[in-house]
């Protein structure tokens, strides 16, 4: 029973991409070694591998999927079906057509550590957590015959919003400038 719950199962074939990797706790302390950097490199082979720990995507070139951390105040002009062009800083030529397939009902607490580095959104020093409420929409890229970017690579998005009115616009302002209270 033991040896089938070590046994992993991909729902679908494709290829094993990496998860983000773990950065180094300092020296171990204790007897048995825990893992860092990739799950699977041949430094953690006798590394302690705790439950649930990521160890890789399986899926193909043509299914990258991108989130783009939409700030709380912007989030409400995003509609899925959108049509999205993204742009990643180590493919600043090569820009990427997609759509938006899903908008997190709930803003987001933490964000990843390559957008931290960027200093695109701003992060509480403390506790590492986002200053401002940030929603993250999920962007289906489109297949193309371009090379896929990296995995974790940043970037920035161009959303296509809908159009609206004057007063739309005039409205939203006045809302978003004054706060009433009764």
């Amino acid at each position: 029973q033991q040896m089938q719950r070590l046994q992993l199962h991909s729902p679908h074939a494709g290829r094993v991409y990496p998860p983000r990797p773990v950065r180094s706790v300092g020296p171990q302390l204790y007897e048995q070694r825990f893992w860092q950097g990739l799950p699977l490199v041949k430094e953690n082979q006798s590394a302690w591998l705790e439950e649930q720990t990521l160890l890789g995507w399986v899926g193909s070139a043509s299914n990258f999927r991108a989130h783009a951390y939409v700030p709380q105040q912007s989030v409400e002009f995003v509609q899925e079906g959108s049509s999205v062009r993204l742009t990643f800083h180590s493919r600043p030529a090569a820009p990427r057509l997609g759509t938006v397939s899903r908008i997190t009902g709930q803003p987001e607490v933490t964000v990843p550590l390559e957008l931290v580095s960027t200093g695109k959104i701003a992060v509480n020093p403390r506790n590492g957590t986002l200053a401002d409420a940030h929603f993250i929409v999920h962007i289906q890229l489109q297949s193309q015959h371009s090379p896929s970017p990296p995995l974790y690579s940043t970037g920035w998005a161009r959303i296509e919003c809908p159009p609206r009115s004057v007063a739309a616009r005039l409205w939203r302002v006045l809302t978003h400038t004054f706060a009433f209270q009764l």
